[in-house]
């Protein structure tokens, strides 16, 4: 029996001939060597027998379960269908929460800036033309939209014109906020500077 840990090239080649793996060429050099060795052909039978053995064993191959049904497993894979079995995925389960939040997050913030719009335009609507002061606000570009906006509705502030070429804005306010208006717009830390429009 030939011993596995010291193996040569030539029970390599035993052991692919006994599976069937060789070329017709290099088989044709292996029935050589056996023709004038037998004691080669010897060795050739334990592979064949190990082989053998090995065939007899497999199960059949409509008894092995399919790629796709192995894949599955081990990533866990409810056979849930559609799109809640889709979210419903380990794997995906944080996702589709962090993503339900962001969406419950921004319909809070839109709600919330439209009702403070709606109560400010309210407070505004009787002022005059006379009674409102315009600023020159300057932002930081990296500013998000969302802050901005957010920033010019609590100090009561409308944008008039902009951006400029600088990035300056014009806006409004009420002529009795505009001090509340400019340290609210300072204190930010999203606006590089504010100042006073001069009439």
């Amino acid at each position: 029996m030939p011993e596995t840990r010291g193996r040569t090239p030539l029970d390599e080649q035993l052991f692919a001939y006994a599976a069937g793996e060789l070329d017709a060429s290099t088989r044709a050099a292996v029935e050589e060597l056996m023709r004038a060795d037998p004691s080669i052909r010897q060795r050739l039978a334990w592979y064949e027998a190990v082989c053998q053995a090995v065939t007899e064993t497999l199960p059949d191959a409509e008894a092995l379960p399919s790629a796709d049904s192995v894949i599955a497993h081990a990533r866990g894979v409810s056979p849930r269908r559609g799109l809640l079995g889709w979210l419903g995925g380990r794997a995906l389960a944080p996702v589709a929460i962090v993503a339900i939040l962001l969406i419950v997050g921004q319909g809070t913030m839109i709600t919330f800036l439209m009702l403070e719009r709606q109560d400010s335009a309210l407070v505004r609507s009787p002022a005059g033309p006379r009674e409102t002061s315009v600023l020159v606000v300057a932002f930081d570009p990296e500013a998000r939209e969302v802050a901005i906006r957010s920033l010019l509705v609590s100090a009561g502030a409308v944008i008039i014109s902009g951006p400029k070429q600088l990035g300056e804005y014009r806006i409004a306010v009420p002529a009795n906020r505009v001090a509340f208006a400019v340290s609210a717009l300072q204190q930010s830390g999203i606006v590089e500077y504010v100042r006073q429009e001069r009439q």
